[in-house]
């Protein structure tokens, strides 16, 4: 049986390190890992979708699962739209500020250099105008976080629940095929073992297993 290959697409600031341990738990999974590493504020998010799909090109020409963090959720779901040939299985998204970012936008409004921090992935993404609804055809399962354990409480519109960084109300967009939440913070989405195996559950049936899941209800 052919290996199957997942892709993993960082978060805005990150270089890719911080996927390390999800990685190595997908290897011992029985998976083929590979990490789309790209410049978060310097191109925009349609552009990095762009780059992706080429990026998927040069790698293999079989399907793949795609699993994208924070901002890289919604690189996943921006390729998914622009690219309705893209060879993609199933995809699961991490913390996905899908309708935008109060966070982003709340810093952004402090001035013009807090808004550069954000660079290119500030418009069209993270002040919500990015991602519409999923494709039809296209399974997408969200796995949002609880555990308000970063900047949070510098930003008092955050509504809880929140990972730290994302409400989970952020995380919802039409189409998807399941959606939960996990009491954890927005970087131990990728830390947590039990988010491991949802991914794997998710890839396996299109749906997150039952055991220790709680559903959000909108």
């Amino acid at each position: 049986m052919e290996q199957q290959t997942v892709v993993l697409i960082h978060g805005l600031w990150m270089p890719g390190w911080e996927m390390l341990l999800l990685r190595h738990r997908l290897r011992r999974m029985g998976y083929r890992t590979l990490l789309f590493n790209y410049a978060t504020i310097r191109k925009s998010v349609t552009e990095h979708a762009d780059d992706l799909f080429i990026f998927l090109q040069q790698q293999t020409t079989a399907p793949v699962y795609l699993i994208g963090h924070s901002l890289g959720g919604v690189v996943a779901i921006a390729l998914l739209q622009r690219y309705p040939q893209a060879l993609i299985d199933r995809v699961v998204v991490l913390g996905p500020p899908l309708r935008g970012s109060r966070m982003a936008r709340t810093v952004a409004a402090w001035g013009r250099g807090f808004r550069q921090l954000f660079g290119r992935s500030f418009e069209g993404a993270l002040n919500g105008e990015a991602v519409g609804s999923v494709p039809t055809g296209r399974c997408v399962g969200v796995i949002a976080g609880t555990l308000s354990w970063g900047i949070s409480w510098l930003i008092r519109a955050l509504p809880r629940p929140n990972d730290g960084l994302v409400a989970a109300d952020e995380t919802h967009i039409i189409g998807t095929c399941d959606h939960i939440l996990y009491n954890v913070s927005h970087l131990g989405l990728l830390l947590s073992s039990h988010v491991a195996r949802q991914i794997h559950y998710f890839f396996a049936s299109g749906r997150f297993g039952a055991r220790e899941r709680r559903c959000y209800e909108q």
